[in-house]
């Protein structure tokens, strides 16, 4: 008879562009100490991967990876291939429209069965763009949560996990269900 693990595993990869603040956001959230994994394939690059872990509670655990459009190709396989993230959230520099470009792609990249969450980072910047701008610019359906969050200070980084965490747990998930206003800085 096979015995039911004390608790359930989730891989969440962070993705974000160049400067949108991936580390920080995963080293806020994050139980553990800062974390890198070095690359799997260290001839590609000496960049590592940054990694943590979240409990949601005593039965669920949240881990970690951080990825950008820097990361090497070894890094993307062997998390999208060898630990089948069950969510992703996109971080987008707020302060950078720039880079949108860049997250749109990223973000079109991902399996159309992965669900994920955008994070607009560096909301306590004031040259910030406002959320429903930014799902504008970046495409996204009004069903897709667009949460503004601050990795340097650390508001809002929890309440994206857990966002992400309700779609993952919640088959029909509905951001109009949950009564959240995606449209101002949560904390």
């Amino acid at each position: 008879m096979a015995v039911e693990p004390a608790f359930r595993k989730y891989i969440v990869v962070v993705l974000g562009s160049s400067q949108s603040g991936v580390s920080e956001f995963i080293k806020r959230v994050s139980e553990l100490p800062p974390q890198t994994m070095p690359d799997p394939n260290p001839s590609d690059t000496l960049k590592p991967l940054d990694y943590g872990r979240l409990s949601v509670d005593a039965g669920n655990i949240i881990y970690l990876y951080g990825l950008s459009e820097e990361s090497p190709l070894s890094a993307w396989t062997f998390l999208f291939d060898r630990e089948d993230p069950v969510g992703v959230v996109t971080l987008v520099d707020s302060t950078r429209p720039a880079s949108f470009s860049i997250d749109k792609a990223l973000i079109n990249n991902v399996d159309d069965d992965i669900p994920f969450v955008i994070a607009a980072n560096k909301r306590d910047c004031a040259n910030a763009w406002e959320l429903d701008a930014i799902r504008v610019a970046l495409n996204i359906d009004r069903q897709i949560p667009v949460i503004g969050c601050s990795a340097r200070t650390g508001a809002g980084v929890r309440h994206v996990i857990l966002t992400l965490f309700d779609r993952l747990i919640t088959p029909d998930y509905n951001v109009e269900d949950e009564g959240y206003d995606y449209t101002d800085f949560a904390t």
